[in-house]
């Protein structure tokens, strides 16, 4: 794409403009300053004279860069000056989306997010915060140091005299892409953010928004906060969109959803001594647990004795994820789109309720039930088991015949009751 260099304004009173002259640079990045500038102000890319009469000429850059275009103005007495504009060239670069992921501030989950907080229409109630570190970058413009500061022209003396020599006045100190340094951050000078929200599990909020985007402020923390009204049951997705200094563009999404509420558990039941199970001597317990908004993600479990809170074993055991649709009396799907059933259950081995036989008649054993929804809010349940089981070593007698006898042993086995 072709650049068309203008000028005006130039004039001499006493020997008048003889002639205009048009130089190209590209720029460099300065091994000690790190500073773009001029490799040689004797070599340039491009160099063309103009006529007096004439104020325009066409250049196009070979690749992407930094450029400075350099008039040297002449009168007819070959009296010269110069002046300096600097030409950000880029017709190919774009914003790459990098492979992490944005981010929720307090968001809790793996395949879906959540959030635990709630706002009302009138922004009562906490923001939601969202980051995108190191997610935006237009490599092309940090690799090429396209927005670092630019030095002064490179102007150099031939007899004691600077040749080429840019007044501060005539060099480049206005506009976007100046001297001084273009405020970014991985090539980025600005962000905008924009949201949407429905109670679909976000199935209708796919759509990039053509309104409602706002300006990021402090764009370079790569985070900010965002009033959004919000409910229990709400899918919520907030858009990002960076630009660099050319105005390109690049727009990403993230997806949260809403559950301020615990799950539901209900009085569990204890069933003893049940047939073709995990261990020899084993029992389970039955409990039934709900959340409307983001189902059973898991549950944890204890046995404690009720008098010293010895914790005798615990485990923990995923929520009952169905891929089928339940009944209504069975389960329940959610707005993200998971489907769970109503009942869980686990199985325990009778022994580790063991005890010594004096401490039997009073021994109580407390079953704690911890239920966590997808949003990691949980309800608490307990029951009591009165009558505890303990080891029986009873005394088998086994007689094998030997060479000159019989060989008489006694064996013990292990047994568990209740």
């Amino acid at each position: 794409m072709p650049v068309t260099i203008t000028w005006g304004g130039w004039i001499d009173d006493l020997s008048g403009v003889d002639m205009y002259t048009v130089y190209v640079y590209r720029l460099q990045p300065d091994s000690r300053t790190g500073e773009l500038t001029e490799p040689n102000v004797n070599i340039s890319s491009y160099s063309k004279q103009v006529k007096p009469k004439e104020t325009v000429s066409m250049y196009t850059p070979d690749t992407i860069g930094m450029y400075t275009i350099l008039l040297e103005v002449a009168d007819k007495a070959n009296n010269t000056m110069y002046a300096r504009r600097l030409l950000l060239y880029d017709n190919s670069s774009e914003i790459s989306i990098n492979d992490n992921n944005m981010d929720i501030y307090g968001s809790v989950g793996i395949k879906h997010l959540w959030i635990s907080t709630l706002q009302n229409e009138s922004s009562l109630g906490q923001s939601i915060q969202i980051g995108w570190a190191d997610h935006f970058v237009n490599k092309e413009h940090v690799r090429l140091k396209l927005l670092t500061r630019v030095s002064p022209f490179k102007s150099e003396k031939y007899r004691g005299i600077r040749q080429r020599n840019v007044k501060p006045g005539l060099d480049d100190n206005d506009g976007l892409r100046r001297m001084q340094p273009v405020d970014n951050l991985h090539g980025i000078v600005r962000a905008d953010t924009a949201f949407k929200r429905d109670k679909d599990g976000g199935t209708t909020i796919t759509q990039t928004p053509t309104y409602g985007w706002r300006k990021v402020a402090g764009y370079r923390n790569e985070r900010t906060s965002i009033n959004v009204p919000r409910q229990d049951g709400d899918s919520i997705r907030i858009w990002v969109r960076a630009f660099d200094v050319v105005n390109n563009s690049a727009t990403d999404s993230i997806l949260v959803h809403v559950d301020s509420s615990p799950p539901v558990i209900e009085q569990p039941a204890f069933h003893k001594n049940i047939q073709n199970a995990s261990y020899p001597f084993s029992s389970r317990v039955l409990f039934l647990a709900s959340d409307k908004h983001s189902g059973i993600h898991k549950f944890k479990w204890k046995l404690i004795a009720n008098q010293s809170d010895q914790v005798f074993h615990s485990g923990s055991e995923h929520g009952n994820i169905t891929k089928r649709k339940p009944s209504l009396q069975d389960g329940a799907c959610t707005s993200d789109g998971e489907c769970y059933y109503f009942y869980h259950e686990f199985e325990v081995n009778n022994c580790w309720f063991m005890v010594s036989k004096d401490d039997l008649p009073t021994q109580v054993t407390n079953i704690d039930i911890e239920v966590f929804n997808s949003a990691m809010l949980s309800s608490f349940g307990r029951f009591q088991i009165l009558d505890q089981c303990i080891w029986r070593l009873p005394v088998q007698r086994r007689i094998a015949p030997i060479s000159n006898g019989i060989r008489d042993r006694a064996v013990t086995t292990e047994q568990t009751y209740y």
